[in-house]
C-alpha cells in the first residue's frame, strides 16, 4: 500500500477510535441493566439488543430512553433535569449533534451492520464481555472513592475470576447471578457524589452527550483503563475501534427509534441523558 493510502487509513482509524472512547462511560460508558427478548423494548422504552450485557447510552447515538419527557414532567418543568442544567452551548451542541448523526448513519451503522451479518452473536457477545471486563478497574475505583465497599468487592471479584476462569473476560461467569448485578459506576458519578455540580450540557464530536462534570469524569477514567497503557498506539486505537463496532452491532435501531418518536431529536437525546444521569447520581 502506498504511503498516502496508509496515512488515509490511519486517519479513518483515528476518527473511528475517537467515537469509541466513551463507550463504557457514559459511555461511555453508565449502563442501564436490561435483559429480554432481542429487539424488544425494555422498561425505559429503549430497544434491547441481542445480548445480556448492560446497555449504556452510546454517546449521543443511543440514550437510555426512546421518548421525550413524560407528560407529568412537562407539567412540572422545574423538576426536570433539563431545567436544572444550563444549555448555553445550544448552537454548538446542535451542530455537533448533527455531525454525530451523520457519522452514525453514513459510517458507523453500515460498518456495524456488515460486521453483524458475518460474525455470530456468540462471538460478538464474547468480544463485548472482554471489553466490559476491561472497564472493571474504572468501576472498581469509582466505587472505592464513593465508599461503596460491597460494590467495589463485587467488581474486583468479578474482574479477577472473569480474567482467569473466564479466559481474559471473554466469558462472563456471573451473567446469570442476580447477586452480582450492580449498576455501572464512573468518575463522573464520583464527582456528583462529592457535590460537584453538573455544569452546562455539552455535545462533543464523536464522543457525544455529556455535562462538564461528566466530561472531567470521562477524561479521568482514561487513566485507569488498561487499554490506554498499551505501548502500541495502533493496537490501542484498533482495539477501541473494534469495541465500538462490536458494541454498536447489538444496538442498531435504538437511536432510530428515538428519532422517529421525537419532534426534536436533540432535545429528546439531551433530556434522556440528563434524566438518566440525574437518577444515577441519586443512587
Amino acid at each position: 500500500m502506498s504511503r498516502s493510502g496508509i496515512n488515509g487509513a490511519w486517519r479513518l482509524g483515528l476518527l473511528l477510535a475517537l467515537a469509541l472512547i466513551p463507550v463504557g462511560c457514559a459511555h461511555q460508558t453508565a449502563a442501564v441493566a436490561h435483559g429480554g427478548v432481542p429487539g424488544s423494548p425494555d422498561a425505559s422504552g429503549a430497544t434491547a439488543g441481542d445480548t445480556p450485557r448492560a446497555q449504556a447510552p452510546v454517546a449521543a447515538l443511543s440514550p437510555p430512553v426512546a421518548s421525550d419527557l413524560a407528560a407529568e414532567d412537562e407539567l412540572e418543568p422545574l423538576d426536570s433535569p433539563s431545567a436544572q442544567v444550563a444549555d448555553p452551548l445550544g448552537p454548538w451542541n446542535r451542530a455537533m449533534f448533527t455531525f454525530n448523526d451523520k457519522f452514525y448513519f453514513w459510517l458507523l451503522k453500515p460498518i456495524a451492520k456488515a460486521y453483524r451479518a458475518v460474525v455470530p452473536t456468540l462471538a460478538r457477545t464474547g468480544v463485548e464481555n472482554f471489553f466490559d471486563n476491561l472497564g472493571a478497574p474504572k468501576r472498581f475505583l469509582s466505587n472505592v472513592l464513593q465508599l461503596k465497599g460491597r460494590e467495589a468487592s463485587i467488581e474486583l471479584g468479578k474482574f479477577m475470576i472473569n480474567s482467569t476462569w473466564g479466559v481474559l473476560g471473554f466469558g462472563n461467569l456471573f451473567a446469570d447471578n442476580p447477586e452480582t448485578k450492580i449498576p455501572d459506576n464512573d468518575l463522573g458519578l464520583t464527582l456528583a457524589h462529592y457535590g460537584v455540580g453538573t455544569g452546562p450540557f455539552v455535545v462533543w464530536p464523536f464522543i457525544g452527550s455529556y455535562t462538564v462534570r461528566d466530561t472531567f469524569g470521562w477524561a479521568g477514567g482514561l487513566f485507569v483503563e488498561p487499554i490506554s497503557y498499551l505501548r502500541s498506539v495502533p493496537l490501542s486505537l484498533g482495539g477501541r475501534t473494534y469495541d465500538m463496532i462490536n458494541y454498536t452491532s447489538f444496538r442498531i435501531g435504538d437511536y432510530e427509534s428515538l428519532k422517529d418518536a421525537s419532534i426534536d431529536p436533540y432535545l429528546a437525546t439531551r433530556d434522556a441523558y440528563l434524566q438518566y444521569r440525574a437518577e444515577r447520581a441519586k443512587e
